[in-house]
């Protein structure tokens, strides 16, 4: 069901884009003269643009909106609110925009738990996600189409979160439906999401047969869709071989990746080759280098029990035997007395510059990190992170250090020209206490065991059976006796 609206072009566009033809919808969509759009389909035609990927044109027509100033100003519709706030996840501004979207009634404009959803996607935290796409689904006044979509992305959170029989139904029912209502971008997603699910429980010859059925419907339809079918098809052959020319592929796919911009899909398959190949030093750099507390839970997680993040990392912006170094913390270079002032705008920027390794950063979240009190304002706030990244290269200069601010398609990061490593202090996460992990072994091993008896009793590695059995013995939860292969533990009676 296309939605209908007094500007018949507008529905044009989303029929095309909802079967898939992204390019026709976007060259119409960029013929269209915002002048005729009327206020009660400004909100429509601002989703058509954040869904092509024009979210800035978004930002830009409803800031007046929705940030306006006097009383003179006509109140901000539900829809409006909205799509303001998806347009700001979309350029990397969810903080204000989950805070935005707190303010709308959801009956006035139930998409707004929709967005919700896809404001906790951006974080990596689709647990939190579950409960607004139900709502939105469960709502009666949405189209047949738009629970379709809020569907589609309930399956993907509950493979997300390995809820996998729950998955399973769902998107069974939901192939059976997209293929019938002829929505082939759907059907395509649901094959490769159908996948995940099946490489989760380890059924290869299943996860490989939907993989080849998504990767025949999205090459049809898009020139880089099947870019996500060809990352698992990667990360299925190293589950499966763990061989070295299973993770040769891995590196290479991911510099393709990098060279596509794909941020995320780099981020996520440096998560799965350190779990894969067991590399603790690619873990510490993915979770160290990734501002979601939720990925980083999930990945420790899924790595396996036991492990713990250094409390120091040196990020190598440029390696090399004499490399210059900077402590984050303390804003200062190491063996200088020159110092940016901790807690100031300065500091605040050198840290957000550091916050990702992955992703180069927008303006909207340097914004958000340097002045974390105020709203983004697509007029002004530009021009104030200038000015601070202005300053800070100022200060590169008179340091003496090989550091850069470079810029590239609006997106900003921190480069060396020569040597330098910046010296990060791991804060301490908030996660699952790890001990819960030691009293389940204590309930299945009560009495004297090796590591290896932990390994096969947990169904986990030789190496995370070693990391859990540490912990037991940091915590005093466990004693050892014997040595070298004859090492055995039993638990101590206070524990």
């Amino acid at each position: 069901m296309i939605r209908s609206h007094t500007n018949s072009l507008l529905g044009d566009i989303e029929k095309l884009l909802i079967s898939g033809e992204n390019s026709r919808a976007r060259h119409l969509l960029k013929s269209t003269n915002i002048r005729t759009i009327e206020r009660a389909d400004l909100g429509f035609f601002c989703s058509l643009c954040r869904r092509l990927g024009y979210p800035q044109t978004s930002i830009k027509l409803l800031n007046p909106i929705v940030r306006a100033t006097g009383k003179k100003q006509n109140k901000p519709s539900a829809e409006e609110i909205s799509e303001y706030a998806a347009a700001l996840t979309y350029i990397g501004a969810t903080e204000e925009a989950s805070q935005l979207l707190l303010t709308v009634n959801a009956q006035d404009y139930p998409q707004s738990m929709l967005f919700q959803a896809f404001s906790l996607f951006a974080m990596w935290d689709y647990g939190s996600s579950l409960k607004p796409l139900t709502q939105f689904i469960n709502t009666q006044t949405i189209s047949e189409y738009q629970k379709t979509i809020g569907q589609v992305n309930l399956a993907a959170a509950l493979v997300y979160e390995r809820k996998c029989v729950e998955a399973s139904k769902l998107i069974s029912s939901l192939l059976d439906k997209t293929k019938r209502e002829n929505q082939l971008l759907l059907h395509g997603n649901l094959w490769e999401i159908a996948a995940q699910n099946e490489l989760f429980q380890r059924n290869w010859g299943s996860a490989k047969a939907c993989l080849k059925s998504s990767k025949d419907i999205l090459s049809k339809h898009l020139s880089t869709g099947h870019l996500y079918v060809d990352k698992w098809q990667i990360i299925l052959c190293a589950m499966e071989n763990k061989s070295s020319h299973s993770r040769n592929q891995l590196k290479g796919f991911k510099l393709l990746a990098r060279q596509q911009s794909q941020w995320e899909v780099v981020r996520d398959c440096d998560r799965y080759e350190a779990i894969i190949f067991e590399d603790q030093d690619l873990l510490n750099q993915v979770c160290i280098g990734t501002p979601y507390p939720k990925f980083i839970e999930t990945t420790l997680k899924l790595f396996g029990p036991g492990y713990l993040l250094p409390n120091v990392f040196h990020r190598h912006l440029l390696d090399g035997s004499k490399a210059r170094e900077l402590d984050l913390l303390q804003g200062k270079i190491v063996g200088s007395k020159l110092a940016l002032k901790t807690g100031l705008a300065l500091h605040r920027l050198m840290l957000s510059l550091n916050s990702d390794f992955y992703r180069p950063l927008r303006i909207a979240v340097l914004h958000h990190h340097i002045f974390p009190n105020e709203f983004y304002n697509p007029l002004t706030s530009p021009k104030r992170v200038h000015e601070k990244i202005r300053l800070l290269r100022r200060w590169f200069v008179k340091a003496k250090v090989p550091l850069k601010i470079t810029q590239e398609h609006r997106f900003y990061s921190l480069k060396a020209s020569q040597p330098m490593r910046i010296k990060i202090t791991v804060p301490k996460l908030n996660l699952p206490p790890l001990p819960v992990t030691l009293l389940r072994l204590k309930e299945l091993l009560p009495n004297t065991f090796s590591s290896s008896e932990v390994a096969r009793t947990l169904d986990i590695s030789p190496r995370s059976a070693l990391r859990l059995v540490s912990l037991g013995l940091k915590t005093q939860a466990l004693e050892a006796f014997g040595q070298g292969r004859n090492t055995s533990y039993r638990w101590l009676k206070q524990s």
